[in-house]
């Protein structure tokens, strides 16, 4: 007599088949969770780390394409982790990820649940990806996965493609300028109702990116919180929206003490341009701190007038630092290119002739911002015509209006456009590279003319901010 399975597969052809199909389904899916368990790259070769990354690929690949039976599986291990009451933070963000992949906004309670429990920056990578795809959604629905990661200031993301290393802000610029102008009001409420310092710099960097000028009496009132790195960016982000209100506050915090505990408050201050502070940060240029006074020069860098050559040109003599003095070097070089001189030339003007020098060169970049007389004329129909062409394509490169250049869309733009110039920003976020940041730094000078423009005078450096 034949065996049962045997005479049953000659009956029905497979159906014997069934019980050892689905056990080998499921031995493959542990497989692949056991693969991605207990990771530890510190204790392996650099051979064992390769062939472990290709496991990970393959495990991953597996879990992904079983869809269901995966999410389960996933689950089921996440659950035995907390019931053991231990942790496996690169598993945990690795399943997230796989989960999201799988799932999609589904997930997103479970996903905020392990990022909110897990140390992002062991693995970081599980992390920026999807959350730049669930910001891509611009779906309400995961705002609860975004917010969780306003906290992370550690975390850090490798673009190999382009050798692109994204640290903080730069995460969560990407992370949240995906998701558009709908954010603003978001991390609006956040500023106001949070309690983290990692939270609440975050929520200021992102608004002063945007010049959400309604978050400007919130940053003004952190300047003096008890915490001093949550001082220091809202310096910096007083410095970014560069409002005529906030000139004494960030006359009075450049000191020794501020600067040494937050050498890029020094940048802050010069991106408020006003030349007065020129003035202000001369003296730090001879600081004992090497970030401070690296900080600094960046800072006279953006403040053309003759307080800045003239220091940055002295310490290129006095540093005892070589690369410092190659800096320094190159910087005087750049303000004396700025005004079509050399230093000799300069050195034989007077005080009135070397401000009029300065006065004309801010002058000649700021007359780049205006249309001239044979400029083509970018109609109101045509600006927004070309937002949505820029939205499309995930870029303001190439297209109809390659030939629109920044006057083109300031002489039709209004302050009312900047939420549509932050949503087309949003779309080139997109595209995780340097080249996005190109573009992305275009977006943003054009929304700091639009936002600038209704509280002060000049929109670029000018002796005095004024409005």
């Amino acid at each position: 007599m034949r065996p049962p399975c045997l005479v049953l597969m000659l009956a029905t052809g497979v159906l014997c088949l069934l019980p050892s199909a689905a056990i080998t389904a499921e031995q493959r899916l542990d497989e692949a969770v056991q693969i991605l368990r207990n990771i530890d790259p510190q204790r392996m070769s650099e051979e064992e780390r390769e062939q472990k990354s290709e496991e990970i690929g393959t495990a991953r690949e597996t879990l992904q394409n079983a869809g269901q039976p995966a999410t389960r599986r996933l689950k089921a291990e996440l659950a035995a982790i907390r019931k053991a009451d231990s942790r496996d933070d690169r598993f945990s963000l690795a399943a997230a990820a796989l989960l999201w992949k799988i799932n999609g906004i589904d997930e997103v309670q479970t996903i905020a649940e392990i990022w909110r429990t897990s140390n992002l920056d062991v693995q970081y990578n599980y992390v920026l990806v999807p959350a730049v795809l669930a910001a891509r959604t611009r779906d309400p629905r995961v705002l609860p996965m975004l917010k969780t990661l306003l906290r992370d200031k550690r975390g850090t993301f490798f673009v190999p493609q382009h050798y692109l290393m994204l640290e903080w802000p730069l995460t969560q610029r990407f992370i949240w300028g995906a998701y558009g102008s709908q954010a603003l009001p978001v991390l609006e409420q956040t500023l106001t109702e949070s309690e983290n310092g990692a939270e609440l710099e975050t929520a200021m960097v992102l608004l002063a990116s945007s010049f959400r000028t309604s978050a400007l009496p919130r940053i003004r009132e952190l300047a003096s919180h008890q915490d001093s790195d949550v001082r220091s960016t809202a310096l910096q982000c007083l410095g970014i929206f560069g409002h005529p209100q906030d000139y004494e506050l960030l006359a009075r915090s450049c000191t020794a003490e501020n600067l040494a505990r937050s050498p890029d408050l020094a940048y802050g201050l010069g991106l408020y341009e006003d030349l007065r502070l020129a003035d202000e940060l001369v003296p730090f240029l001879h600081s004992d701190t090497v970030a401070v006074r690296k900080a600094v020069l960046g800072a006279l860098r953006i403040l053309p007038c003759p307080a800045s050559l003239e220091a940055i040109h002295a310490w290129a003599d006095e540093a005892s630092i070589p690369q410092e003095r190659m800096a320094c070097a190159a910087r005087a070089a750049e303000l004396l290119h700025m005004i079509d001189l050399d230093w000799e030339a300069y050195a034989a003007l007077d005080e009135e002739e070397r401000d009029r020098e300065f006065r004309d060169a801010r002058e000649a970049d700021r007359a780049e911002f205006v249309l001239k007389p044979d400029d083509r004329t970018l109609t109101r129909k045509q600006f927004l015509r070309a937002t949505e062409e820029w939205k499309s394509q995930n870029g303001i490169t190439g297209g109809a209006f390659e030939w629109v250049e920044d006057r083109h869309i300031l002489s039709v733009a209004a302050p009312q456009d900047i939420p549509l110039l932050i949503d087309v920003r949003a779309r080139v976020y997109e595209r995780i590279s340097d080249e996005a940041l190109i573009e992305v730094a275009i977006l943003d000078r054009l929304i700091k003319h639009l936002a600038r423009a209704t509280y002060r005078d000049t929109v670029g450096c000018t002796p005095k901010v004024t409005r």
